[in-house]
């Protein structure tokens, strides 16, 4: 009797083998339940350069030929017909007041307040017509990032910019970050700036790693400021001391584009033709998968089930949930595998903007992102008990119950 149970035994861990083998396999080709909108669908254009959910809840997409508002069903349009000053918009936000801002590529700014655009530009006073990034400070002014030019603070009655002439460290801006005490830092082409409030009203002006490309800053629970250092790994700023990492704690190149920290407080980092890695225990860590290790990672973020959701210069979107990694790309129904943006709305739908229009995956649907590794075992007995018949009685709980021959 007992070696009827050692037989039945290998039958099952040599099943299941197989079966996780078949399932891995089937994944890299499986259609998931995408909703692919374009123009086709009422986008103005295919390429999505920005989105944003706003206070009401609708998406806003900032794309290539004028500004969209989806409300769930149908999308409303906004081009130089409707006020814009040009239609090329790289960025969209909503301010403290509920009024959307726009960032053109020609234009300057373009703000709707009230059902009614107005624009401002160079001429008024603005660094630049070509701005790439918008944002707004806790005191709500709106700063605006020009392609080449410096930046912008905004308010109602004032425009005041900031260039090299008057402490940027330089005028190609990357990235921005508020910490915790509104300060504000400006990753820039040739080091990082930060502007501190003075006590006349204005700012003090300070550069740090300067000589250094800084294309993304995140500041971490515990105050820390992190900075990705281009050919120079990472910067760890307590604001009063730097701590550098590179190779020697880790990181498997020193070409670092972005970070960002997760629910359990890891320090995750997207390298140029290295994939990802997480810093745990004072050292760097490279997930367990030879697929994204060569991968350029452009942007990463986390949604409420603490799945990842990173997104490649080209090569679609990886996801990370429970230790497991997923590559999502057009061979899986996303729109494009060029994907500028990802973003998770507030009730949990992944919204992934590409250069051929939106993929969107529902809350409901997202059961597919369960790792094939950790299906409750339930699945793969019940599947077994249905193709095999070796098993005499049903799996309750993922537990196996007695086969009564086995007795």
């Amino acid at each position: 009797m007992k070696n009827i149970i050692r037989i039945y035994g290998l039958k099952y861990w040599l099943l299941k083998i197989v079966f996780l083998l078949l399932a891995e396999n089937r994944f890299s080709a499986q259609i998931l339940p995408f909703d692919n909108y374009d123009i086709r669908s009422g986008l103005p254009s295919n390429v999505i350069n920005d989105i944003i959910q706003d206070k009401k809840g609708y998406m806003w997409f900032a794309t290539q030929v004028g500004i969209s508002r989806f409300d769930g069903y149908t999308f409303r349009n906004y081009g130089i017909a409707d006020g814009l000053p040009i239609n090329e918009i790289e960025s969209i936000i909503e301010d403290s007041k509920g009024r959307m801002w726009a960032g053109t590529l020609g234009g300057g700014i373009a703000v709707l307040d009230k059902g009614k655009w107005t624009y401002k530009n160079k001429n008024l006073g603005l660094c630049d017509d070509f701005i790439i990034k918008l944002f707004e400070d806790r005191e709500g002014f709106v700063w605006c990032i020009s392609q080449q030019k410096g930046i912008s603070r905004v308010s109602d009655d004032t425009i005041i910019s900031y260039t090299e002439s008057n402490g940027l460290a330089h005028n190609t801006i990357y990235c921005h970050l508020i910490d915790n005490s509104n300060n504000i830092y400006l990753g820039t082409v040739n080091g990082l700036t930060i502007f501190s409030r003075n006590n006349q009203g204005g700012y003090k002006v300070k550069t740090i790693l300067p000589n250094i490309s800084i294309p993304d800053i995140i500041q971490d629970r515990h105050g820390n400021i992190w900075m990705a250092a281009w050919e120079k790994g990472i910067f760890k700023y307590n604001g009063n001391s730097l701590i550098q990492y590179g190779l020697p704690d880790g990181l498997p190149k020193n070409n670092v584009i972005c970070l960002m920290e997760s629910a359990d407080g890891k320090i995750w980092a997207g390298l140029k033709n290295g994939g990802v890695v997480f810093f745990e225990n004072n050292r760097f860590s490279i997930p367990d998968n030879k697929d994204i290790r060569n991968a350029t990672i452009m942007g990463m973020t986390e949604d409420s089930h603490k799945r990842i959701w990173i997104r490649t210069m080209k090569e679609g979107v990886y996801v990370i949930s429970q230790n497991n990694i997923r590559k999502i790309t057009t061979t899986n129904g996303l729109s494009d595998n060029i994907v500028n943006k990802i973003t998770v709305d507030r009730d949990g739908i992944i919204w992934i903007c590409s250069v051929s229009g939106v993929s969107k995956l529902g809350k409901s649907r997202l059961k597919f992102l369960i790792p094939i590794l950790a299906f409750p075992e339930m699945i793969f007995y019940a599947h077994l008990q249905i193709r095999m018949g070796i098993f005499g009685e049903a799996v309750t709980k993922g537990h196996l119950l007695s086969h009564p021959k086995a007795k």
